[in-house]
């Protein structure tokens, strides 16, 4: 339930269903409210002794409800609170559980779905490494050391802010997320340089990390809802396959180790068992958990049944060859049997062509709500095929490179425009991780369908309603793009040297001007690659001449880019671009526009594990001081860059619908680095990166145990010739209020409601549809940007293109009708004459008479 401005009262069920209780909530004054509900039979809301709601519509009280989870005075996954008070509240509740045959089956189940899955590995699954042993206490100590270091600076610098007087944890965070690198660089010095003082700091630094994640695990015991007793056994019998793994038998007894190894062996688990219980909690908060839980609750037995499968195909995933020798044999194995290769080239086509296939998915546009999103990009598009210019008069949320090639594709409409757009960067991305993975993974039926299945579930179905990366651009591949591609640039080109440095220049700078988001993302993976560099021992040993090559091919590349822009804009337009409008919508957020609290132990802690996974592997690299593991630093140093990069998204909101909108990213990265961790036989430097994959790829491919996402898989339909016929459709009231405002032939309209999008027009007035006259949609001239920043908008885009008239749509009743009043104060300014039109439902604003009093001489060329 929510209260609304107006003393509105609504319930909100599953997926955005809104229900209107009451209009007469009082602030200061009592109320009591009551809700009585039985599971797929009815849901009733009394507020003050009176029924306000009776719902009996049976297909949607069976739907994704947690009635385990009641949270009271809260709302936005629990990160915004009640300015108010609860009084006397009462839960009542009467459960119906199994009885004790049927509860003693259940465990029965599990129990024999784990045998069968423990007896499933075979003996010596893992390789002996590191000297013949399967891991050594000193590489482990580092392990844990590292991290329990990175966690004390970031606990200083959470302290010190708050010692210096911030409250909220608001510039904490960021400086926190700062601070992370530093002790990287601190800790390889202190290794190279100090190597005594280390092998003894390193255990009360292990501890520190000991105390963290036994806190974590502590504090997750009473969300039951979440972290629960299946889930539990999960862990439980992942840490006893990776035990058996590494042991390569079934029981201790039996092998009989020596003493040092039989060490090493129970050190090895214990230190896999603490990551992946950080890894476990990092993951059951996320909404991906809520659908698992539900199909779980509704079908146990065959849910249970094929977890288990599910998590043995992942055991084979995250584990597979150990080693390069053995993947080095596995290749010359198959290069000398045709039929095998045979059957990889026909494997490799058939992803390609199903990557082609999904990645135009048209079935799920657009689900509720979704166009509200499209629109930030769609807008903007229509603004510049109307004559508008991005950091001028044009402003735009999600970028500058990426709106600009959108507008270019060829199409009757904008949202055609960016719908092939999206689709086209959703297959390259899918097809380029699979071809790089596919490079240094062994050449087996097995491995390569196992790549193209962690691409498909990762970037395709990674949301849990299955409905893809296709409603939402602002979370998926069109704000992420770059990322992807710098790290698959450095892995078609591992080695460092001038051809490298060239095609990283090439992607930074187009990631640079891609968005200002993009431009973070870029420069975190161009940084890390550079240090990472620095600290390698290259057969020439001419570290810093050749990071200062980088940097000037960089920064040359840049400056011709940005040198372009410049006299582009002076040529066309006659003014200079406004860099301020590439940068600050980014900055409105990062500095608390729409902040929640950060929460210390949510779901930040899978990025982090994830990060501190990546960089413990680059640490064993460098330690090794091999030439040729050295040509496979920079893939690391890009993944690692990128979890950082990306990680200022969630830091800005931490919710966990932004965890899981990077499932594909972190999915990507972590696969890669398991791949290259058998490429070097890290052996216990690759705990932490095997750990936070099981539950990572669990959580992935859980889906395929799932009825539902067979069905909907069946029911997909791809590449739209027309993607404007799923928008809503303007009613025969609009289109006849709008024949009373009589538009004449050049006359434009725009809207301005809280769906942002506006309905599409048919017959006489679909003309409209790709026409406006004013900077689209008006939301980007709120908050966060000023109101002299949005006169300065509306000046340039008015003055500039002087349309003559103009009619401005709004919906009654909704949220930014208080908002309008300063837009209409705005407009006119420019316009001497406003007619209103209206009926129940809209209202038409009609400008016309436009004055140029306002108009500042050479504001901008008149050009398209």
């Amino acid at each position: 339930m929510e209260l609304q401005p107006s003393s509105n009262l609504v319930l909100i069920l599953g997926d955005g269903k809104l229900f209107n209780l009451s209009k007469s909530i009082q602030i200061g004054k009592s109320h009591v409210v009551r809700l009585n509900y039985e599971k797929a039979e009815f849901l009733k809301v009394v507020i003050d002794e009176k029924e306000v709601l009776d719902i009996t519509d049976k297909v949607l009280l069976s739907g994704k409800f947690d009635i385990s989870n009641i949270v009271l005075g809260t709302g936005l996954a629990r990160q915004r609170t009640l300015l108010g008070t609860v009084r006397n509240f009462n839960l009542n509740g009467a459960y119906s559980y199994y009885d004790k045959v049927a509860s003693m089956a259940r465990w029965m189940l599990i129990a024999l779905c784990g045998i069968v899955f423990l007896k499933s590995f075979p003996r010596g699954s893992i390789a002996e490494v590191e000297g013949g042993a399967p891991s050594t206490s000193s590489v482990l100590a580092d392990s844990i050391a590292v991290y329990g270091l990175s966690l004390g600076f970031v606990a200083m610098a959470l302290f010190s802010v708050h010692y210096f007087g911030e409250k909220h944890l608001g510039l904490s965070k960021w400086l926190a997320h700062l601070i992370l690198p530093v002790s990287l660089v601190l800790v390889l010095l202190a290794i190279r340089r100090l190597p005594c003082v280390w092998k003894w700091v390193r255990w009360p630094l292990g501890g520190i990390f000991i105390a963290y994640v036994t806190y974590i695990v502590t504090s997750m015991g009473y969300k039951v809802h979440a972290y629960d007793s299946f889930i539990l056994c999960l862990y439980v019998f992942s840490l006893l396959a990776f035990g058996m793994s590494l042991s390569g038998s079934g029981s201790y007894m039996y092998m009989a180790p020596s003493g040092k190894k039989r060490l090493n062996l129970f050190l090895a688990i214990g230190v896999f068992g603490l990551f992946l219980a950080l890894s476990w909690s990092g993951l059951v908060n996320l909404t991906n958990w809520n659908g698992f839980k539900q199909t779980l609750d509704n079908n146990f037995g065959i849910v249970v049944v094929g977890a288990f499968l599910i998590l043995r195909a992942t055991f084979a995933i995250v584990l597979g060859p150990e080693n390069s020798n053995e993947i080095a044999v596995q290749n010359s194995e198959a290069r000398g049997n045709k039929s095998h290769l045979s059957s990889l080239v026909w494997t490799d086509a058939v992803a390609i062509v199903t990557f082609s296939w999904i990645s135009f998915r048209q079935d799920s546009l657009f689900i509720p709500g979704s166009e509200y999103h499209w629109e930030y990009y769609v807008g903007v598009i229509q603004g510049i095929r109307n004559g508008g210019w991005l950091l001028w008069d044009t402003p735009s949320q999600y970028g500058f490179l990426n709106i600009l090639l959108a507008s270019l594709v060829p199409s009757a409409s904008a949202w055609q425009s960016f719908y092939i757009f999206q689709g086209t960067l959703l297959f390259l991305v899918s097809t380029g991780i699979y071809l790089a993975a596919r490079r240094y993974t062994s050449t087996s039926l097995f491995q390569r369908s196992a790549v193209f299945l962690v691409v498909f579930m990762a970037l395709f179905f990674a949301d849990p309603e299955l409905i893809g990366p296709y409603p939402f651009p602002s979370s998926s591949v069109v704000r992420f793009f770059c990322v992807y591609a710098l790290v698959l640039v450095v892995w078609f080109i591992p080695k460092f040297g001038l051809r490298q440095a060239t095609a990283l220049a090439l992607a930074w700078s187009l990631a640079v001007i891609w968005s200002a988001e993009s431009a973070i993302y870029g420069t975190a993976i161009f940084l890390f690659i550079l240090v990472t560099l620095l600290q390698t021992r290259t057969a020439e040993n001419r570290h810093f001449a050749l990071a200062g090559k980088y940097v000037v091919i960089a920064t040359t590349c840049l400056a011709m880019v940005f040198l372009t822009v410049l006299a582009f804009y002076l040529s066309k337009l006659g003014m200079a671009p406004d860099l301020r409008s590439f940068f600050e919508h980014a900055i409105g957020y990062a500095g608390g526009f729409g902040y929640v609290p950060f929460p210390l132990f949510g779901n930040g802690n899978l990025l982090l594990l994830v990060f501190m996974g990546i960089a413990i592997l680059i640490i064993g690299v460098i330690q090794r001081e091999d030439v040729k593991r050295d040509n496979l630093a920079a893939p690391l140093a890009a993944m690692a860059g990128c979890i950082w990069g990306v990680a200022t998204y969630y830091i800005g909101r931490p919710v966990p619908q932004n965890i899981t909108a990077i499932l594909p990213i972190i999915a990507m990265v972590v696969y890669l680095a398991l791949v290259l961790s058998r490429r070097i036989s890290h052996g216990a430097y690759s705990l932490p990166i095997k750990a936070a994959a099981v539950p990572l790829f669990f959580l992935l491919l859980i889906p395929l145990s799932n009825l539902k996402w067979f069905q909907n898989l069946a029911q997909v339909q791809s590449f739209a010739a027309d993607v404007t016929v799923k928008l809503p459709k303007a009613g025969d009231g609009l289109e006849q209020l709008l024949s009373r405002a009589n538009p004449l032939a050049d006359i434009s309209i725009v809207y301005y409601g809280d769906e942002a999008a506006p309905p599409v027009f048919t017959g006489r007035y679909a003309k409209l549809n790709e026409t406006n006259w004013l900077p689209v949609p008006l939301q980007l001239l709120e908050m966060p940007v000023s109101e002299a920043r949005r006169s300065i908008y509306l000046q340039r885009y008015i003055c500039r293109k002087q349309a003559k008239a103009g009619i401005l749509i709004n919906r009654r009743g909704d949220a930014i009708e208080v908002r309008l009043q300063g837009f209409l104060d705005e407009l006119r300014q420019y316009y001497d004459h406003v007619e209103v039109i209206s009926d129940k439902e809209y209202k038409l604003y009609r400008f016309s008479e436009m004055n140029l009093q306002h108009c500042p001489t050479g504001l901008g060329k008149r050009s398209s």
